[in-house]
């Protein structure tokens, strides 16, 4: 598993745009104004489950539409 924190100067377009690049298989608000999402990640070698850390409001934004 690998973990990352973004960086919260991404742009709405690319955080939308990487959360739903991968199936999401879990996602709680972890600590006030911060997600935890895991992501399941599909390569030749098989699939892995990836965890990021983004701001809550960057998350619930991608979700409105």
């Amino acid at each position: 598993m690998t973990s990352y924190l973004l960086n919260t100067q991404i742009t709405y377009f690319d955080m939308c745009e990487m959360l739903f690049a991968y199936l999401i298989v879990g996602a709680i608000e972890s600590t006030p104004g911060w997600m935890t999402v895991d992501q399941l990640i599909y390569t030749d070698s098989g699939t892995h489950v990836e965890t990021i850390h983004v701001p809550t409001d960057q998350y619930l934004e991608c979700w409105t539409d």
